[in-house]
């Protein structure tokens, strides 16, 4: 049973774009001579760049099965899908933001946006055990779940690091 204003399908979207996110930042962070700046752009390309893929993909897919039905349709689906995965590396771009324009330092930026996301992970993880119908104890443990994905991503770069 699904609950009213909640959609699985954009809060998984926004858990893989969150996922893809903190992928980018924390790759990309372990480049010293790259600014914060550089790291935002690159967010921001990559987030576009995947959603447009999905997106595209999932159409296709559609289209391939449904071959008598309105592309528009689906098109406008595909999009509503699809913005999740940019929605998810809104607030990581502006947590850069803030090391470009000198509020934070590059790496205080940095590790702002990593935080974020793995807020933005648990969040996400939990609204999409809820929006599935979940308990919420049992949702609780979806997020904390898509969290711990988060923090070995986190580590990883740490470790690296």
């Amino acid at each position: 049973m699904r609950r009213p204003g909640t959609t699985p399908e954009l809060s998984s979207g926004a858990v893989y774009g969150t996922l893809v996110s903190l992928a980018v930042v924390a790759g990309l962070s372990e480049d010293p001579a790259a600014s914060a700046g550089e790291i935002d752009i690159a967010l921001l390309i990559t987030a576009v760049s995947f959603a447009l893929a999905h997106g595209y993909t999932e159409l296709l897919a559609v289209r391939v099965n449904e071959p008598d039905e309105s592309w528009r349709e689906h098109l406008r689906a595909a999009a509503r899908h699809q913005w999740a995965l940019l929605e998810s590396a809104a607030i990581p771009a502006a947590c850069l933001l803030l090391g470009v324009v000198g509020l934070l330092s590059r790496n205080a930026a940095i590790w702002l946006a990593i935080a974020v996301e793995l807020v933005e992970l648990f969040g996400w993880g939990t609204a999409l055990g809820r929006g599935h119908g979940q308990s919420f104890v049992r949702a609780v443990a979806g997020g904390v779940g898509a969290l711990l994905v988060g923090v070995a991503i986190a580590a990883l770069k740490a470790y690296i690091h």
